[in-house]
């Protein structure tokens, strides 16, 4: 898997992240965005 591909594959990760952390408190999106980067 080429590094940029990679980095795409983490961003939507992330950006899914996002999306669920809008359902929870603070608290866990803040674990969740410690936990992405």
């Amino acid at each position: 898997m080429k590094i940029y591909e990679k980095r795409n594959q983490l961003r939507r990760k992330a950006q899914a992240g996002k999306e669920l952390a809008k359902g929870f408190k603070g608290v866990n999106k803040d674990n969740l965005l410690k936990l992405k980067t």
